[in-house]
């Protein structure tokens, strides 16, 4: 499964004052409450890896309009040709994290096959979600142009450096 962002604020236009998101079976467990007996929106929410997801992500963004995923790790070819085909994005979470994800989901309802419980797909409202882009709406991703700009970059320094 994957987080799954439909975003209905941009900088330049809020329609609404935080965006959501429709989540999937990425997040360990829905509601809780912690001990201190303050009421946390969702417990540890930890994305799944994403690449598992490639093969669902052209229907899921065919079908649903959403405009961006959340999950952990690379996207393979198949997950980058349907985002960039769809124009969507790929936010990419850190593994382990969870506590500060949940931290930054401030509502939640299921939209989605509700009898399936924590499998359910919810919408979350977010602020501040800690994640970066690793695909953009053209395709391009982090995990290629990263590494190529880094070989680069060293391979510069070498051929500056006294022999």
């Amino acid at each position: 499964a994957a987080l799954c962002l439909r975003i209905d604020s941009i900088a330049a236009g809020p329609r609404s004052a935080l965006p959501t998101i429709a989540i999937s079976p990425v997040f360990a467990s829905i509601v809780s409450v912690n001990l201190s007996m303050r009421v946390d929106v969702v417990g540890p929410a930890g994305p799944t890896t994403a690449t598992r997801m490639d093969k669902f992500t052209e229907t899921m963004l065919a079908q649903t309009g959403l405009i961006a995923m959340v999950g952990k790790a690379e996207r393979g070819p198949t997950g980058i040709a349907a985002i960039s085909k769809h124009k969507a994005a790929y936010l990419m979470a850190v593994g382990g994290a969870a506590y500060l994800v949940s931290k930054a989901i401030k509502a939640s309802r299921v939209v989605a096959f509700e009898d399936l419980g924590m499998e359910a797909i919810y919408e979350f409202t977010v602020r501040d979600m800690p994640v970066t882009v690793a695909v953009d709406s053209h395709g391009t991703s982090v995990h290629q142009t990263g590494p190529a700009d880094w070989k680069a970059r060293i391979a510069a320094r070498r051929a500056l450096a006294p022999a």
